[in-house]
């Protein structure tokens, strides 16, 4: 009797588990949702799925079943979502505002890898260094600047785009973005005093003091 009935409430159990599944539609992969809060600005971004921009990245072309996504930047607001079958329904009010959604889903890091390769393929290092600024991930704005410092040499117009970006940053991302750049790059003594200026703008002591040692050692090694 016990067996029996402990089997009957498995199956409800079951039962109610699954239809809840099938009812909401097929598992959707990649859930991200970034909140940026200040006092008198607020922003959201929440994504899933998988989704394909226009060339321009201005226009949702497809999305995979079931994905979506909310944006909010005070009362800015925009939403997408794709049905099991992948047909995309707008939030009417907001559609307009679907360029701005995009930009900063891509400025948050959606899709980073892929997208820094089209932009390379489309413009080359000038593009990409135009497209750093734009980051608001620390991991996306790395992933461009490796494919920036890909090679043993590089040239000075985009030495001078990577410091100044790495000028921008903390004293902990200083570090480690110069440390990549002196390991990683061949540079010529002409190009020695600019990564010494960025070195010198670290305020932390112990930080600028092993850049400095870091620094003198690879050109004792010319």
């Amino acid at each position: 009797m016990k067996l029996a009935f402990f089997l009957a409430a498995f199956s409800l159990i079951f039962i109610r588990v699954y239809f809840k599944n099938w009812w909401h539609g097929p598992h959707v992969p990649g859930k991200v949702s970034i909140t940026v809060k200040t006092d008198d600005d607020y922003e959201r971004v929440q994504y899933a799925g998988r989704i394909s921009f226009s060339p321009d990245e201005k226009r949702i072309e497809r999305m995979s079943p079931g994905a979506y996504i909310r944006y909010r930047h005070n009362s800015t607001r925009f939403s997408a979502e794709s049905d099991v079958k992948g047909a995309i329904t707008y939030d009417t009010p907001g559609k307009d505002n679907m360029a701005e959604a995009i930009h900063e889903m891509i400025a948050f890091g959606y899709d980073a890898k892929a997208r820094m390769e089209r932009v390379f393929e489309r413009g080359g290092d000038s593009a990409l260094l135009q497209a750093i600024p734009q980051l608001r991930s620390s991991t996306a704005s790395q992933l461009y600047l490796q494919q920036l410092l890909r090679n043993d040499v590089i040239t000075d117009q985009v030495l001078n785009g990577v410091l100044s970006y790495i000028n921008q940053q903390g004293d902990n991302e200083k570090r480690k973005l110069l440390e990549l750049l002196m390991n990683k790059i061949c540079l010529s003594p002409g190009q020695w005093p600019a990564v010494e200026q960025a070195i010198s703008l670290i305020h932390s002591t112990p930080d600028r003091s092993a850049m400095e040692s870091l620094a003198k050692e690879k050109q004792q090694l010319k």
